[in-house]
């Protein structure tokens, strides 16, 4: 049994006063997606009450190198790390984080957080940084996260924004930085932040509160968000760091499908969904918004997806994968 250790790893905890609540409403896939040092991770399922959730990681070429069953019934968190596969989840009052073995128990452990409630939604998962994060009792909400690469030599220090009524929050990679996404009252916020501090800009999302939150995914300045109204129409809003956003309609979409979003470049996001003719499409959509086709599927299910290296993952439903190049 090959043994991952996260020692010497450097994690570090970022504190943003929020106010705990109701989150909104969002779709996930059943698949969720991970960056690896030298390649991609799937957490699938289970499918079935039969079932157990299995890992599948990979090269960067999408071919197979290790299968295990999660040994841990707990939901979680997905992303990779330095040392491989790793998992964070709600235990107790606190946020373990755990390096997966070759045989899926979580190894080398790790507690944050004093009293935690619950987790955030999503996961900061690429090439550069990986994180975590979750809401204290009090409404705080903390991060952990950490490089992909060489490890700064110094602790990030605790900071706080300005005090807010947060009732949500999620967070999605952008590049080299982290960003960050919670609800007050009505409205979406969005924040970057990097492996120190959080920008001052704090940008309103603008997705009506009667829509779907359906996924985000994120760039350096910019994050594209995807919502259904209540006549089932799909839109993907692209909102930049200074607030500034364009509105485009997914005409192609199915009134039921997830969609997944990931920052694939510098300037430009990766899109995947079940349009009407039933299969998956994969989509690139720039941060101007221009639409390019890259790759069709027979799935009923919008597959998930992860990007590294020039590299788009597209992870099915049933475990398996396909790699596709997509140039920054």
């Amino acid at each position: 049994m090959r043994k991952r250790t996260i020692a010497g790893l450097l994690l570090v905890a970022g504190i943003w006063w929020w106010r705990g609540g109701e989150a909104p409403s969002v779709e996930r896939a059943r698949a969720r997606t991970a960056v690896l040092a030298d390649g991609f991770a799937i957490l699938i399922g289970p499918r079935d009450i039969h079932d157990s959730r299995h890992v599948y990681e990979f090269d960067r070429g999408g071919t197979r190198q290790n299968e295990m069953p999660l040994r841990l019934d707990r939901e979680v968190r997905f992303v990779g790390t330095r040392a491989g596969s790793a998992v964070g989840w709600h235990d107790g009052k606190k946020l373990v984080l755990g390096i997966l073995d070759d045989d899926g128990n979580p190894g080398d452990l790790s507690t944050w957080g004093k009293n935690v409630r619950q987790l955030c939604d999503g996961a900061a998962t690429n090439e550069h940084r990986f994180g975590i994060g979750w809401l204290e009792s009090d409404g705080k909400v903390w991060m952990v996260h950490g490089a992909m690469t060489r490890m700064a030599g110094d602790v990030i220090e605790a900071f706080e924004l300005a005090p807010t009524r947060a009732s949500w929050c999620g967070i999605a990679s952008a590049e080299q930085n982290v960003a960050l996404l919670w609800r007050e009252g009505g409205r979406i916020l969005m924040n970057f932040c990097n492996r120190r501090q959080c920008t001052s800009l704090v940008v309103k999302v603008p997705i009506d509160t009667k829509d779907t939150l359906l996924g985000y995914g994120c760039v350096r300045d910019a994050c594209l968000f995807a919502t259904r109204d209540k006549q089932g129409m799909t839109k993907l809003h692209r909102v930049t760091e200074k607030g500034r956003a364009i509105v485009k309609t997914l005409e192609h979409a199915t009134t039921e499908t997830a969609v997944s979003i990931v920052g694939a470049g510098t300037r430009a996001f990766a899109i995947a969904y079940v349009a009407k003719d039933g299969r998956a499409t994969i989509q690139r959509v720039t941060v101007d918004g221009t639409f390019s086709n890259v790759a069709h599927f027979e799935a009923t299910q919008a597959p998930s997806l992860a990007w590294a290296a020039d590299t788009l993952l597209v992870a099915l439903p049933s475990g398996e994968a396909s790699v596709l190049k997509l140039p920054r």
